[in-house]
């Protein structure tokens, strides 16, 4: 198997959407309740979207002999995901 691309984690992805939710309500809880200064540096720590990043690795094979063999791997060198999948499918001879 080969390494055909590198593209975006959607784990990764939807924990920082996550994170940065429940960072605009804190800094919205915040708000006229702490000092100046740290409400600010609480708002500093706001992203504004999410940064692509390319950390899934993904790799597939087509094989084609008597069946069709399709297997596809991804690998998050992040958060740890992992995904593997093989799928297979007879080929009608005449």
């Amino acid at each position: 198997m080969s390494a055909n691309r590198f593209s975006n984690c959607p784990q990764c992805e939807k924990r920082f959407h996550k994170e940065q939710a429940a960072l605009r309500d804190r800094i919205n809880s915040s708000y006229g309740k702490v000092s100046q200064y740290e409400y600010e540096k609480l708002q500093s720590h706001r992203m504004v979207g999410y940064k692509k990043n390319d950390n899934l690795r993904e790799d597939w094979e087509i094989i084609v002999e008597d069946e069709l063999i399709i297997r596809y791997e991804a690998f998050c060198e992040a958060c740890g995901l992992k995904i593997d999948f093989t799928g297979r499918q007879p080929i009608a001879t005449n």
